[in-house]
């Protein structure tokens, strides 16, 4: 609903219950990632990680607040880690595939994109 300082106000909630909610401190990171707060941003998604670094959510997250500030080498190992956790997270492709073209890696752009919109459109059969 893009209600993002209402999101963070919950999760600020459900985060006094439980601090090592690692959802919680991603999906908080997101909406603060969404209002323009990256430094909040980064520190929720990466008390998230090592709270969970099973959690390929957190890496896209990451890895969008990365690319934002241009820092395509970072965001591109996030994305990748992403993959390597769920290969069948059309976002962690999309997210990398734009990285990819911003590094000037043209190939692995057009892959990554491709793939992204093949995973789209199986979830969609």
């Amino acid at each position: 609903m893009k209600d993002y300082k209402g999101a963070i106000e919950d999760y600020d909630k459900a985060l006094e219950l439980d601090p090592a909610n690692a959802y919680a401190h991603n999906n908080k990171g997101d909406a603060e990632y969404h209002l323009g707060k990256y430094k909040e941003a980064m520190n929720d998604i990466n008390t998230s990680i090592i709270l969970d670094s099973e959690n390929s959510h957190a890496y896209i997250n990451r890895g969008e607040v990365e690319y934002h500030l241009n820092d395509y080498k970072a965001a591109e190992a996030d994305y990748t880690k992403a993959i390597a956790l769920d290969p069948k997270s059309a976002d962690a492709y999309h997210g990398r595939g734009l990285t990819r073209k911003k590094l000037g890696d043209h190939e692995g752009s057009k892959s990554d994109l491709k793939k992204a919109k093949n995973l789209k459109a199986e979830k969609t059969q």
